[in-house]
């Protein structure tokens, strides 16, 4: 909620938060056991040791299933019918904007393509800090 609240107030180019490690390292909430860690089910831990958590992850779950069932199963399917995906090739397009840079993105963000999207980063970053980046024209493959 601080950095939610006081963004606008930091000149830091990049601010996260540490979620629940803080409260692991002041003793306030109990890490879940080993065995649970391993297999990946701190997070049902979690829901017993702070219950008003059970909201978050059922709405974070919903979420994921659905970007799973509507933008990775598609290439899934199509991955396996065709043995490959198809890629269409990427660009990007940088516009000023009020106080910033706005990066867009277009066709096929993939390893093949990581050059050209680390150089418009580097290019834009040495210009100005606040970068706005669009990536609504980001796809894996075309009809």
């Amino acid at each position: 909620m601080w950095l939610k609240h006081d963004s606008g107030r930091l000149r830091v180019p990049v601010r996260s938060h540490l979620g629940a490690s803080l409260n692991f390292e002041a003793g306030m909430v109990k890490r879940a056991p080993a065995l649970m860690r391993k297999v990946g089910l701190e997070w049902l831990w979690r829901i017993k040791e702070e219950p008003y958590l059970w909201r978050r992850y059922w709405h974070d779950g919903r979420i994921l299933l659905s970007l799973l069932y509507s933008q990775v199963l598609p290439l899934v399917i199509d991955k396996l019918a065709t043995g490959k995906l198809p890629e269409a090739p990427l660009t990007v397009e940088s516009e000023r904007q009020a106080g910033c840079i706005k990066l867009k993105f277009s066709g096929a963000a993939t390893s093949k393509n990581i050059t050209e999207i680390v150089a418009a980063f580097r290019t834009t970053l040495s210009t100005i800090k606040r970068v706005v980046i669009d990536l609504s024209d980001v796809a894996a493959r075309i009809r």
